[in-house]
């Protein structure tokens, strides 16, 4: 009797130990760079500038296609982009915002950019010896919906490339090009250059977005973002849309317009704030909620990484 009750905890005990050896494994063999170096910034300063490539994961096509390049960037953003999250999502000490780091990393061949979300993650965590953690926060948010009105959006037509479609015209080379204004005051891109996703140019304190085949949802998501502030799609709107938004940034500083050109509204109107905008133009509002949102709250960071 007891050899059979001692089989039958040995056939119990082999399976546990094998789920432990994976687990093991899976650990053991997060992704990482192939190396990195962090150092702090030489300049702290808020107004630093922000280099960002990555070939590999698309950010920036670049000669070495592995290479990740931050420079003069905050602890509070490189959590952001580790995270995939949005501002409002983060909560973190005030001097994240301020103390601004140099990293330079090499991911291994073939990382798309999700791996090298966790390759960030996992540089947070041995370099800054951070720790945080995850909880829900009501706050203020915004639901996006129809007007009253009706939308004024046009739907996006469908296309339908001919079989003997002509290749498309290479953007034009040599050197920095001169942009042309439009009779809006903002640049209009060259013949042969196109940009995915919604385009949105500020300048002079006056701002445009130029979206073409854009959902709804992804249009919240584009709001939250300049919001910063959750904004949910209930339009019940299902199609692609193509429009144009002029609005004037309450907080967004102005960019330095071309030499001898000005953004201003057409016809001489002033912009208004993006909630009017969003209705005149658009035949949309935004309607101020409450909610629950996901929150990342850092526990612990250090000011001063571990050496390379």
């Amino acid at each position: 009797m007891r050899k059979v009750i001692r089989a039958a905890i040995l056939r119990v005990s082999l399976p546990v130990l094998a789920c432990c050896g994976v687990y093991g494994q899976s650990a053991s063999a997060q992704p990482a760079f192939e190396v990195a170096s962090v150092k702090r910034a030489v300049s702290s300063a808020s107004s630093g500038g922000v280099i960002v490539s990555f070939g590999a994961a698309g950010l920036r096509r670049t000669s070495d296609p592995g290479r990740v390049d931050y420079r003069s960037i905050s602890l509070s953003s490189l959590v952001i982009e580790a995270y995939d999250i949005k501002r409002y999502q983060f909560s973190g000490p005030s001097w994240m915002d301020s103390e601004r780091f140099d990293i330079v990393a090499k991911a291994p061949p073939g990382a798309d950019r999700e791996q090298v979300r966790l390759m960030l993650q996992n540089l947070l965590a041995e370099r800054f010896k951070m720790t945080l953690h995850r909880e829900r926060k009501e706050m203020p948010m915004y639901s996006l919906a129809v007007a009253r009105s009706g939308p004024k959006i046009r739907e996006s037509a469908e296309e339908s490339a001919p079989k003997d479609a002509a290749a498309p015209e290479a953007p034009p080379s040599g050197g920095p090009q001169r942009l042309t204004m439009g009779k809006d005051g903002f640049p209009i891109l060259p013949s042969g250059v196109s940009v995915p996703g919604p385009m949105t140019i500020m300048m002079n304190g006056r701002a445009r977005m130029q979206a073409s085949k854009e959902t709804m949802q992804d249009f919240a998501n584009i709001l939250s973002g300049q919001l910063n502030r959750p904004v949910v799609d209930e339009t019940a709107l299902k199609g692609k849309y193509d429009f144009m938004l002029y609005w004037s940034p309450d907080n967004a500083g102005p960019m330095a317009p071309a030499p001898g050109a000005a953004a201003s509204p057409p016809d001489g109107e002033t912009y208004p704030d993006l909630a009017a905008a969003i209705q005149q133009q658009l035949g949309l509002r935004l309607e101020v909620k409450k909610g629950a949102v996901d929150i990342l709250v850092i526990d612990r960071a250090e000011k001063v990484p571990t050496e390379n």
